[in-house]
Order: structure tokens, then C-alpha cells, then sequence
């Protein structure tokens, strides 16, 4: 009998954001733009009549819909993104996916030309 398997998808988009408030350094407050990467993780047995822990089309599909809203937007203008931070990314994406998947493991969001990643641990 296999263990528990992770499985994860990934993808990246390109928006723009930036970040005021206590803080913020003063060149953050200007708009600026990023390729973002989102990767989302879930963690579960291999069901016994597929074989698969989640079908990755349908995790790709998903994933790209929680996306879609951000994708060459300013993110602080998108509902629920109004602090465009690596965090607020991964909460945002979190909560669009954890219903339809309910091994959601991590989902991480990352700026790979500026060695920044954050990761958001949901796993028990």
C-alpha cells in the first residue's frame, strides 16, 4: 500500500503591484511589475481505481482560473488583493482552490528573477 504522494502544478503570469503603508520601503509605493510563478500542491493516497492522487488537467484548469483575475492587472485593484504582498498572493489563491481540493498541501508564490518565494504550508 503507497504512501501519501504530493502532486503539484505550476504557472506563471505577469501583473503589476505595489505596496504602501508603515514599512513599505518608498520606491515599493511606485507600480511596478513582476512575472509572477503560483504553484499549488496536493497531498493525498492514490485513488484505488485511477491511480492518481488528483487529476493535474483539472488542478492545471483550476489553478489557471484563480489566476485568470490577476493576470496583467494591477493586483492591489483585484477584491481581496488590496496588499499585493507574496503572502496575500498565496492566501488568495488558497482560498480558490481549497474547496475543490480538499488535499491542498501548499500553494507557493514566487518573483524568480528576484530570488523571492513564499510558501504557504496547509498540510496537517
Amino acid at each position: 500500500m503507497p504512501g501519501r504522494m504530493l502532486l503539484s502544478q505550476r504557472l506563471t503570469f505577469s501583473a503589476v503591484h505595489f505596496l504602501e503603508g508603515e514599512g513599505a520601503r518608498a520606491h515599493y509605493n511606485r507600480a511596478h511589475g513582476h512575472t509572477f510563478e503560483v504553484e499549488a500542491g496536493v497531498l493525498g493516497a492514490p485513488d484505488a481505481s485511477v491511480g492518481w492522487v488528483a487529476d493535474l488537467a483539472s488542478l492545471s484548469q483550476a489553478l489557471e482560473a484563480a489566476v485568470a483575475p490577476l493576470k496583467d492587472r494591477v493586483l492591489n485593484e483585484v477584491e481581496g488583493l488590496e496588499r499585493a504582498t507574496l503572502e496575500h498572493l498565496c492566501l488568495f489563491i488558497a482560498a480558490r482552490l481549497k474547496a475543490a481540493y480538499p488535499g491542498l498541501a501548499y500553494v507557493e508564490a514566487a518573483r524568480p528573477s528576484l530570488g523571492q518565494r513564499c510558501r504557504l504550508d496547509l498540510a496537517d
